[in-house]
């Protein structure tokens, strides 16, 4: 998971002119010490960029469980 500075800068890169692959390799290029970004993970956040302009993640919702009236919890 990218914090949300390494993720803007991946835009960036990409916004660029580069390619998926160019831009995973430019982020490479910059932080060697991390692991080269998969040219998808860059795909799906700027599609979650340009779709809803934002580069969070997308708020995880809970099920609540159910519950018998015994009080057992159904599956």
């Amino acid at each position: 998971m990218y914090t949300i500075p390494e993720r803007v800068e991946m835009v960036l890169i990409y916004a660029g002119g580069l390619s998926l692959w160019e831009a995973a390799e430019e982020y490479h290029r910059r932080h060697p010490d991390q692991p080269t970004p998969h040219h998808g993970s860059i795909g799906r956040l700027m599609e979650r960029f340009k779709t809803a302009a934002s580069i969070h993640d997308k708020k995880k919702t809970f099920r609540a469980a159910s519950y018998s009236n015994r009080g057992c919890k159904r599956s």
